[in-house]
């Protein structure tokens, strides 16, 4: 492979890994937050559930 043409796949390469890390970093950032979410998600269904006397606490015998 030409010099010039493995400098800018090396360059290419450095980019990509750049852009992924940039994205990691977001991705991090975000996860608490998602998982929050869904933490909440979770009690609200069994919320309903309980409500309605199906399973869980509260649930009619």
């Amino acid at each position: 492979m030409p010099a010039g043409l493995m400098d800018a796949d090396m360059a290419t390469r450095k980019l990509a890994l750049s852009e992924l890390k940039s994205c990691m970093e977001i991705l991090k950032a975000r996860l608490p937050v998602l998982q929050k979410r869904e933490a909440d998600d979770a009690r609200r269904r069994q919320e309903d559930l309980a409500f309605m006397g199906i399973g869980g606490v509260g649930g009619l015998v």
